[in-house]
């Protein structure tokens, strides 16, 4: 069956669309940025709460692990955590103390959407990937030639390792999108 409309009809058409009008009052603004704030602060909490007990963790494997390769993994995966803690309070919503207000308040939020946007995509994730991945996989390397009898176990966890980090990329994309999809619905305000 043929197109109703000749191809430069239908790219004309396309073309001359009108934008979807995106209407949102100053207080549906302010329940997102409260729903954002609570977010950010429950994940900072959860994130911190999880580095440091690994940091801990590894602090006491440390001392178990008998060998110099384990013990290098243990030291660069609990700077890996230190920097994903650093991470974590350094990009949670220092732009956003109070609800916005007027277009300042509207900036600030559009700052922080960016800010967290940022903390899923680029560098701050790639960074975080980079050097807690291999770290973990030293100290399973070395704790595997401490102790050959765990070898299998231990492969089966750094397979998990391994999935883990394939998985975090687009979960992390996703949310980056998210952001950026808020940060264009308050550009479209804007005009």
């Amino acid at each position: 069956m043929a197109s109703e409309f000749p191809t430069n009809d239908v790219k004309a058409l396309w073309q001359n669309q009108k934008p979807k009008e995106v209407r949102m009052s100053v207080d549906d603004i302010r329940e997102r940025a409260d729903r954002d704030r609570e977010r950010v602060r429950r994940r900072t909490v959860i994130g911190s709460a999880a580095s440091y007990l690994v940091i801990a963790y590894f602090v006491l494997m440390f001392f178990v692990v008998p060998n110099v390769i384990g013990r290098i993994g243990s030291c660069v995966t609990i700077v890996a955590c230190a920097y994903m803690a650093y991470q974590l309070h350094s990009r949670r919503g220092e732009a956003l103390s109070g609800p916005p207000t007027g277009s300042a308040g509207i900036r600030a939020y559009r700052a922080e959407l960016e800010r967290q946007r940022d903390f899923h995509c680029g560098w701050w994730l790639w960074s975080r990937l980079l050097i807690f991945f291999p770290s973990v996989l030293l100290f399973i390397g070395g704790f595997a030639l401490s102790y050959p009898q765990l070898a299998k176990g231990l492969g089966a966890i750094a397979a998990v390792m391994v999935g883990l980090t394939i998985l975090a990329v687009p979960l992390n994309r996703r949310e980056a999108r998210r952001y950026q999809h808020r940060i264009d619905e308050l550009d479209a305000l804007e005009k």
